[in-house]
């Protein structure tokens, strides 16, 4: 009797340590299996764009990613493109309608910000100090410069000043002057748009990982746990009111 009552409660050992055991590897696969496909989903999602840095850039991206080139009605860009005979410039003109145009570069970042495939071609200090208002870090702009323009002051012709004009500006120019007030107006651009930002994260950012994408195999867990705390102790208790039975008989 003692040795059917030792074979018993050695079985039921056995279920109960299987039973943990079971359970404890179908939480760790179930774990692994949803943190890992949690992760390679917001891995695998393109997050940043190939970055357009040039005009031949800018024609593969209007080809493959329907990017437009935008630009001003009437404007030197849109004449540069325009009236261009061969090359990179006509290939671009061949993908310009309607839908290209805007009034002016704050409308064209607008359409940025609603992540548009659009694109804006100007000068680059006008590019910077707009782009500068809704924050430089939102935007990308192309490393590869095209058709420099000179830019001066209108006079009337044989205005006394013309020379007067043409040598402060020169001064400036080789002061330096002129890059740093760009800056300081960048910078002064940058903290107002930090200082006017919340805390709180945008639309379009994408979601941090956190416990809340695992709380539904974290609630497996705990009520695995919990079974095989319930399987453990009605196992102990069976074998203690087993061992008493056994005692009673012999």
């Amino acid at each position: 009797m003692h040795s059917a009552v030792t074979k018993c409660s050695f079985i039921l050992f056995q279920f109960d340590l299987n039973a943990v055991l079971l359970d404890s590897t179908t939480v760790y696969i179930f774990l692994a299996v949803v943190y890992s496909g949690i992760l390679t989903s917001f891995l695998t999602l393109p997050a940043f764009e190939k970055p357009i840095d040039s005009l031949s850039d800018l024609y593969v991206a209007s080809q493959e990613r329907g990017y437009l080139l935008g630009l001003l009605a009437d404007s030197s860009q849109e004449y540069l493109f325009k009236f261009a005979e061969s090359g990179i410039y006509a290939d671009l003109w061949r993908t310009v309608t309607k839908k290209n145009y805007e009034r002016n570069l704050d409308e064209s970042l607008k359409r940025m910000m609603n992540r548009e495939p659009f694109t804006y071609t100007g000068d680059d200090v006008t590019l910077i100090m707009g782009s500068a208002v809704y924050g430089l870090s939102k935007f990308h702009i192309a490393k590869e410069t095209f058709y420099p323009q000179p830019f001066g002051i209108a006079l009337r012709s044989g205005s006394p000043y013309k020379e007067t004009f043409s040598r402060v500006l020169m001064r400036l120019q080789e002061s330096g002057m002129i890059n740093k007030w760009i800056k300081d107006v960048l910078e002064n651009a940058a903290t107002s748009q930090a200082a006017g930002s919340t805390s709180d994260s945008s639309e379009d950012e994408l979601p941090r990982l956190s416990l809340l994408h695992l709380q539904s195999a974290l609630i497996l867990y705990g009520g695995g746990v919990v079974l095989a705390l319930l399987v453990f102790v009605g196992e102990v208790v069976a074998k203690a009111c087993q061992g008493e039975e056994s005692q009673s008989e012999d």
